[in-house]
């Protein structure tokens, strides 16, 4: 055997536990981190079928600008990718950049937290601007057959901000606007409102600990729930 697969292997059973190793956990925390990793790669690179096939037919989605099931995430996740693109904006890019993920396994449930920063270049009135969003993802995966699919989204905000992308550029936000929202995710919030949508004030924030311990102690609940 190569010795440094065998190193591995018993680093794993170091830190996991033989039991863990043995009865396949550490392969379904894999393949948990695996299936959440992909969804987000896939939503970046516009393979919707891709995307679509992570999520369980009965999964719950609840972030800034959509509430709904899984599919139906993943088709207003096309339409604003072919929106934008019908508009011509060559400088609006927005992608995810990921974080490692940290799994817990009970049965067929597991629940996976990544930390993840939005990064968007836009233009602002004419000005090229670049927002960056600080987030935890909290997933719900269950298992189906022999596979581990997304049964749920939900997302802690931090913090966020925008800026000229051009240090002798001035961005010039409507201030009265920006303090009408929360503090964890106001820029997000802001731009929102200008495509047209309506910012919510009740997301889980670091500006409001209760909902973060509100979020935690659900997920929680749902991984002891058979």
């Amino acid at each position: 055997m190569d010795p440094t697969v065998f190193n591995m292997r018993r680093q794993a059973t170091f830190e996991l536990g033989e039991d863990m190793v043995q009865n396949g956990t550490l392969l379904d925390r894999l393949a948990i981190a695996d299936v959440v990793t992909r969804e987000r790669m896939a939503r970046d690179d516009g393979d919707w079928e891709a995307m679509a096939a992570c999520y369980h037919r009965d999964s719950s989605i609840d972030i800034s600008w959509f509430q709904g099931g899984g599919h139906a995430f993943v088709a207003r996740t096309k339409e604003f990718f072919e929106r934008m693109k019908a508009s011509g904006d060559k400088d609006d890019l927005n992608f995810h950049i990921l974080q490692p993920v940290n799994v817990k396994v009970r049965g067929d449930r597991a629940i996976a937290e990544m930390p993840c920063t939005l990064r968007n270049f836009l233009r602002v009135d004419g000005v090229e601007a670049s927002f960056e969003g600080h987030t935890r993802l909290f997933w719900r995966s269950v298992r189906s057959g022999e596979d581990w699919l997304i049964a749920g989204l939900r997302v802690v905000y931090i913090r966020d901000l925008i800026m000229a992308c051009n240090p002798s550029s001035r961005l010039v936000l409507d201030q009265a606007q920006l303090d009408s929202h929360r503090q964890s995710y106001r820029y997000l919030s802001y731009l929102l409102k200008r495509d047209g949508l309506s910012p919510r004030d009740d997301l889980p924030g670091a500006d409001r600990p209760e909902t973060v311990a509100a979020l935690r102690e659900q997920e929680a609940l749902w991984l002891r729930t058979d």
